[in-house]
């Protein structure tokens, strides 16, 4: 698949390094998180915390803070929101891990909302985290209604390297 020139969001970005490594392939890749940005001085985590604070200094010309369910409301890179139909790809590690099933279907929604025709969501998570219910009642509920040509790939499994629940879910018009 050639990123050469195209537009690829990577929600939960943290210190992945993920966002860097799109750009170096030609995407025009933002990487989103929530903490970019914040005082993180009362987590226990102080690697973590440094870690962050550090990646955040190396690449915040292409770093946006914000919600992953909320994309209307970001800051940094020059934005302040996310459009509708302006990213062709929507990418995103062990995210869906710390969200809550009503956060997770916001977030797809979301995700859906700002994708181009003929763009791509792609999800990895730990199978320890979510359930195989959980998944199926995604798949069910995402909001395929407003947009055309779109591709949702959900996959569980990842770090416990049992690939035991997958979802492709499409549209085409």
């Amino acid at each position: 698949i050639s990123l050469d020139g195209k537009t690829v969001l990577s929600l939960g970005e943290g210190y992945s390094g993920l966002t860097p490594f799109l750009r170096k392939q030609g995407a025009q890749a933002l990487g989103l998180d929530l903490w970019y940005g914040q005082d993180l001085s009362p987590f226990q985590d102080a690697i973590g915390h440094a870690f962050l604070e550090l990646y955040y200094t190396k690449y915040q010309n292409f770093l946006i803070t914000g919600d992953a369910s909320n994309l209307k409301r970001v800051h940094g890179a020059g934005m302040t929101s996310i459009a509708d139909s302006s990213v062709d790809y929507v990418v995103s590690h062990m995210m869906f891990d710390y969200l809550n099933q009503a956060a997770r279907l916001q977030t797809l929604n979301e995700a859906i909302r700002i994708l181009k025709p003929g763009g791509e969501i792609r999800i990895y998570a730990d199978a320890d985290q979510i359930s195989q219910e959980e998944i199926t009642h995604l798949a069910h509920e995402i909001d395929l209604s407003q947009t055309s040509m779109v591709v949702v790939h959900l996959e569980v499994g990842i770090k416990a390297k049992d690939l035991r629940t997958r979802f492709t879910k499409h549209r085409e018009t």
